[in-house]
């Protein structure tokens, strides 16, 4: 019987080793000494966040071990303008490579304020270029502050 129990629990860890699967993030555009969070998230339960950091003029490559499914990759890096939210299939998509842009503009803020909850609360903003509104022939301008 223990040896019928051991080679079930065997068979599962097999199992459960073989639907991992290897996904590799690249992370271009840092500043060496910055850093990003990079997210995967498939469903409510299944949430890995790793932080990609600049020590040196290497590459920045994070890599997850990630169930079969769709996954949504996020990204969250402050002082950068970073590409919206993917959604990449596991086992299917083995790499991803998310482009960082450095915000040089004067008009980036950022604040962080503690507000009782366990992370505080984020703010950060910049002003995007001048942008004006075409409406049937007519263009609008959008204020700068807007």
């Amino acid at each position: 019987m223990k040896k019928i129990i051991s080679s079930l629990l065997f068979l599962f860890f097999i199992s459960f080793l073989s639907s991992q699967n290897n996904f590799k993030v690249i992370v271009e555009g840092l500043k060496v000494g910055d850093s990003a969070t990079i997210i995967l998230q498939k469903g409510a339960e299944n949430f890995k966040k790793k932080y990609a950091k600049k020590v040196d003029q290497s590459t920045v490559e994070l890599n997850f071990n990630l169930d079969n499914g769709k996954w949504a990759l996020k990204t969250d890096a402050t002082g950068y303008t970073f590409p919206t939210a993917k959604t990449i299939t596991s086992p299917n998509d083995v790499s991803a490579t998310i482009t960082l842009t450095e915000i040089v503009n004067s008009n980036f803020s950022y604040t962080w304020q503690d507000d009782d909850s366990a992370s505080g609360h984020a703010t950060q903003s910049y002003s995007n270029d001048p942008t004006s509104i075409v409406i049937k022939d007519k263009t609008v301008k959008v204020p700068h502050d807007y």
